[in-house]
């Protein structure tokens, strides 16, 4: 579980440690896009709303995927944070930061090289990183077909 912590690392509460930006990626097994993909997975799963896969690559050079998305509370905000934590773990990555989750209203994981955002409705509709950012190419994404196959990204 993650915790409300900001800074240059995350206390992952039940391990007890803080992960560092040069900690973040051990074993590391899909490329970016594919752990957009399970972020988008992690964020369905929950019922996350309105999910856009966006390639920054070519607009920020410091990062290359935006993965977006809303929830209907800060409860929800929060359990689908930790989901996408809980899914990203699973491939080695932890966040370097994590912003807002004290608040809930915008929610920021950042994993260097992937940023997961995630809204309330108000603050989605506010801040329209889609809107500020619409030169970026949105990445096909589909939720899971029922049978757990992952579908492909372009």
């Amino acid at each position: 579980m993650i915790s409300g912590k900001s800074g240059t690392g995350v206390k992952h509460e039940e391990v007890g440690t803080t992960y560092s930006q040069a900690e973040r990626a051990p074993g590391v097994d899909l490329p970016p896009r594919e752990l957009a993909a399970v972020a988008a997975d992690a964020l369905d799963a929950k019922q996350g709303r309105d999910i856009v896969l966006l390639d920054m690559g070519r607009l920020l050079e410091i990062l290359d995927l935006f993965v977006i998305a809303s929830g209907g509370s800060k409860r929800q905000v929060r359990t689908l944070a930790e989901e996408v934590d809980t899914r990203l773990e699973e491939h080695g990555r932890v966040p370097i930061r994590v912003e807002g989750m004290d608040t809930a209203e915008w929610v920021l994981l950042d994993y260097g090289d992937l940023a997961i955002h995630i809204f309330q409705p108000e603050a989605r509709e506010f801040y329209a990183l889609e809107r500020l950012w619409g030169d970026a190419p949105r990445v096909s994404w589909m939720p899971p077909a029922a049978d757990g196959d992952r579908h492909a990204v372009d």
